[in-house]
């Protein structure tokens, strides 16, 4: 897959759907979902694609786009935007790949055994370098050693943060915390470099 030649065209979707800050985060995933890639063994180009359009519905009415789309088992608007965008990059022509799909699809909530593009979106989501608040900076370098570990530890800081504002967890988050505790357990396991 190479997305270059049309990498200013997405660009230019993302810049009629979502602010500058937004566009710039964007811009950061896609580096960062790269970087990690590259790493891992990754396809760099279905990361960058995928960490470049993760959020293209961010901005919308979700709740309007997910009755539209059938979406009806879901527990935050708050998340909503990554089921509705991976409908919306599939229903636009804008990607059938079901690999960038499903990390677009997973990366606010994970799930469990997460494939490595997945992953990868999801922490570079987390560690992209407009994210300098204190928890991102702790799990980035643990990010280039551990997959699994970094799951692990993002998703623990997640639920945290989700239970002190007693906001309800999507059950996939749960698994998906579930699934990467091994790996805290016992990094060997499932995941390393």
């Amino acid at each position: 897959m190479d997305y270059t030649n049309d990498r200013q065209k997405l660009i230019g979707l993302l810049k009629a759907n979502l602010n500058e800050e937004k566009l710039n985060h964007s811009l950061g995933v896609e580096q960062t979902a790269m970087d990690l890639a590259r790493v891992f063994g990754a396809d760099e180009a279905k990361a960058g694609f995928a960490g470049l359009m993760h959020d293209i519905t961010k901005e919308m009415n979700n709740v309007t786009l997910a009755a539209e789309y059938g979406i009806r088992d879901y527990v935050s608007p708050k998340t909503l935007h990554a089921y509705t965008g991976a409908v919306y990059l599939q229903k636009n022509g804008i990607t059938q790949d079901e690999d960038i799909l499903a990390a677009v699809k997973y990366h606010t909530t994970g799930r469990e055994a997460m494939s490595v593009l997945e992953k990868i979106v999801y922490l570079a989501d987390l560690i992209e370098p407009g994210r300098d608040y204190p928890a991102a900076l702790s799990i980035k370098p643990v990010c280039y050693e551990n997959l699994d570990l970094a799951m692990f530890l993002s998703l623990k800081m997640t639920i945290k943060f989700i239970l002190k504002r007693n906001m309800p967890i999507d059950l996939n988050t749960v698994y998906a915390y579930n699934y990467y505790s091994r790996a805290a357990a016992d990094p060997k396991t499932i995941g390393g470099k």
